[in-house]
């Protein structure tokens, strides 16, 4: 959809951005964050070429934007700044129309699509619709900011630090609307904060740069789980991913290899494998590592016959959990059943690991050893 190639600026001896390369896919949420001065809204002025490149070029559905005039180009793209931009001396409804009517949009449609936009921004059209920028607040003017930017449905969507003037709750609240509105209508967005938490909350994927290059571009699970250098850990913060529990998923905390047993494996043996082996359940599998069911330390104690195989005394009903089920479903679901072990299995239900109660603990315990240790070092 967008793609980024050997894009540098220069200003006199100084290179703000340098040889940047990546491509945004269609109704991607693309986050560019960096410190201060790194070059991230620099990059973003060059999409919509308020900004020329010194070198490089950006396409377009494969078109090259240097090629295309620069005031339609503009036109067909939304394009939301800190301050909003409204126009102070129009109306709500003449600062949303004001690109439909330079291209020359039938009336009625117009009209129709500024009450759908306002609507859309959660904002009521008779209420708001004929009020002027200074009657409302910084929140409702960013939404209006949104919804004009919204306003010829464009495929492309640049958002230069749009929330940062705002107060927290406002902008806790409108980066939750923004996130809730791309979900439905899958729009190409490029996004310039500074505000990790910003970042992790609305993006895709996140563009992270250092010194006008590219230090990590990945999706948010990733950057913050195998960040690709000092800086990129410093940046997000070493502790981060256990703000954000969604993304801890079971594969990263399972055990792997766990103790099984196979379902003609006698009693016995099954209470000798359990001793040596320190543990107080065995997952019973057959070929392949299929989960066939699950038996317990007391299961196997209160056994009569300790010849007959597990198979008689195994549970067949058993909760499990996917390899991509986060932490949260996972400690649902153990508290749910009260469990000390719950197995984790692939599609065609197979033991790929085992999360136990202990390994839980000591994952949510995790984060405060961690700032422990730094406080001691």
């Amino acid at each position: 959809m967008i793609r980024f190639e050997g894009i540098t600026k220069r200003y006199d001896q100084q290179t703000v951005v340098s040889d940047i390369s990546f491509e945004i896919e269609k109704g991607e949420l693309v986050v560019i964050i960096g410190p201060s001065g790194c070059g991230k809204t620099t990059l973003l002025k060059i999409v919509n070429r308020l900004i020329r490149p010194t070198g490089g070029r950006v396409y377009i559905n494969g078109a090259d934007t240097a090629a295309q005039d620069e005031i339609e180009l503009r036109r067909n793209m939304g394009y939301v700044i800190q301050q909003t931009g409204l126009f102070p001396h129009m109306t709500v409804r003449e600062n949303i129309e004001i690109i439909p009517r330079l291209k020359r949009v039938n009336r009625a449609d117009i009209e129709a699509r500024s009450a759908e936009l306002m609507r859309m921004v959660g904002l009521d059209p008779e209420q708001f619709l004929d009020r002027y920028p200074s009657q409302l607040s910084g929140g409702q003017q960013q939404r209006v900011g949104v919804a004009r930017a919204f306003a010829c449905d464009p495929e492309v969507i640049l958002m230069d630090e749009p929330f940062s003037a705002l107060d927290p709750l406002t902008r806790v609240q409108l980066q939750d609307e923004l996130a809730d509105l791309q979900a439905r209508v899958r729009k190409t967005i490029v996004f310039v904060t500074h505000d990790m938490d910003e970042a992790v909350k609305i993006a895709d994927r996140i563009c992270l740069i250092h010194e006008g290059g590219i230090v990590q571009y990945d999706t948010v699970e990733d950057v913050m789980k195998h960040p690709a250098n000092e800086f990129v850990a410093d940046f997000i913060g070493r502790n981060r991913i256990w703000s954000s529990p969604a993304f801890i998923r079971a594969r990263d905390i399972m055990i792997q290899n766990p103790v099984c047993a196979s379902a003609d494996t006698t009693v016995m043996r099954c209470i000798e494998r359990m001793r040596t082996r320190k543990v107080d359940s065995l997952l019973i599998t057959g070929e392949n590592m299929h989960m066939l069911g699950i038996v317990s330390a007391k299961e196997v104690q209160t056994c009569a016959d300790r010849s007959v195989p597990v198979s008689r005394v195994m549970r067949r009903q058993f909760e499990k959990v996917s390899p991509d089920e986060n932490i949260v479903e996972v400690l649902q679901i153990v508290n749910r059943g009260g469990l000390s072990a719950v197995p984790v299995l692939d599609e065609a239900g197979d033991v790929v690991g085992l999360i136990t109660r202990s390994s839980l603990l000591m994952t949510l315990s995790r984060p405060y050893l961690d700032e422990m240790e730094a406080a001691t070092s």
